[in-house]
């Protein structure tokens, strides 16, 4: 169950997705490499205290 405060964008953009072939993988690693890429300054999630944590620390160890 996807949070309240998600987007509506971002909960099209997963049904888009889900509808889609993509391997299972692929979106996680997309995710991590967006997470790490140095023109992205910030990242809101909704993701439980351990995903923002494991995300701060990958930011921080790539800038």
């Amino acid at each position: 169950k996807p949070a309240e405060q998600i987007p509506p964008s971002a909960l099209y953009c997963a049904a888009l997705i889900k509808e889609t072939d993509f391997p299972p993988g692929d979106i996680p690693e997309c995710g991590y490499a967006i997470a790490v890429h140095a023109h992205i300054d910030k990242i809101a999630c909704t993701s439980p205290v351990e995903i923002k944590t494991f995300t701060n620390k990958t930011k921080k160890k790539w800038m």
